[in-house]
């Protein structure tokens, strides 16, 4: 059976840590992560399944460029800070437009609430912005997240990995 390669995009704010949590899943040290410039691109292998991982910025300046570049997305991860509700606020204003704009909305989607270990954001005020996001895009999952600790890295690639497997079986 052929290689398949699939286009997974991490999207949501800058500052957010959509860097440190790949960079975390890598075991590399993610204390001084420095912000993403445009693009970067991570790819992961298991068994016959290859994923190229599309780090976007956050930064408002390259909205315009990197935009176009959401569509064909197999998995939308979409990412927040847990100690800032604009950054959570920032998915229903800013992300999901684009999602809907580049025809991704459809894509099965993960929302990560990062930077567990400093959480601010009440779990009843994160629940009512997801159920927003549910009627927007197609919500498989939200997990809480810390690139620093380590929490639930492990449970977002083998969870992004199952979504490709339950795709396939469709």
């Amino acid at each position: 059976m052929p290689m398949q390669i699939h286009k997974v995009i991490f999207i949501g704010d800058a500052g957010v840590g959509k860097t440190a949590i790949i960079k975390a899943y890598l075991g590399e040290d993610v204390k001084h992560t420095p912000a993403t410039i445009g693009i970067e691109f991570f790819p992961f292998t298991r068994s016959s399944k290859k994923i190229i991982i599309w780090d976007f910025t956050g930064m408002d300046w390259f909205k315009d460029v990197i935009i176009p570049f959401i569509k064909g997305a197999k998995i939308v991860v979409m990412v927040f800070d847990l100690s800032k509700t604009s950054t959570l606020l920032g998915l229903i204003d800013k992300w999901i437009p684009q999602l809907i704009e580049q025809d991704t909305a459809r894509s099965p989607t993960i929302v990560l609430g990062n930077k567990a270990d400093i959480k601010r954001i009440p779990d009843e005020f994160v629940q009512k912005i997801l159920d927003n996001v549910r009627e927007k895009v197609n919500l498989k999952l939200y997990l809480e997240t810390s690139a620093l600790s380590g929490k639930g890295i492990k449970v977002l690639f083998d969870q992004i990995f199952d979504l490709l497997d339950d795709n396939k079986r469709k």
